[in-house]
């Protein structure tokens, strides 16, 4: 057991002394960044969320304020209209849409 055990820590000696390509290098490096970055991007997005929430709260009352002050100056006037359903189809209709039709009126 030991023996494998020290094989696997020169192995990983080994592969240490051997220089990454430079395309490895930037992987790395990149992602050593983001790593590093990593926390100041969810704080952002964070902020962003708050801000956009707080805008959207702020454009909603003052919507309903609008509304609410628009709704008291006018008055509401009856609408006078007449409405005729045709019903001359009824032989072309299925019962169950005829009984949906029923319904709705």
């Amino acid at each position: 057991m030991r023996s494998n055990a020290s094989e696997s820590v020169q192995s990983a000696s080994l592969t240490a002394d051997i220089p990454l390509s430079k395309n490895a290098q930037k992987r790395n490096l990149k992602a050593k960044r983001r790593e590093e970055n990593k926390a100041l991007r969810k704080a952002k997005g964070r902020e962003l969320k708050k801000a956009r929430k707080r805008a959207r709260s702020e454009e909603l009352d003052h919507a309903i304020s609008k509304r609410a002050r628009t709704s008291a100056q006018v008055t509401a006037m009856p609408f006078r209209a007449t409405v005729i359903i045709d019903l001359a189809f009824d032989e072309l209709m299925s019962e169950k849409v005829g009984a949906h039709l029923c319904s709705c009126i």
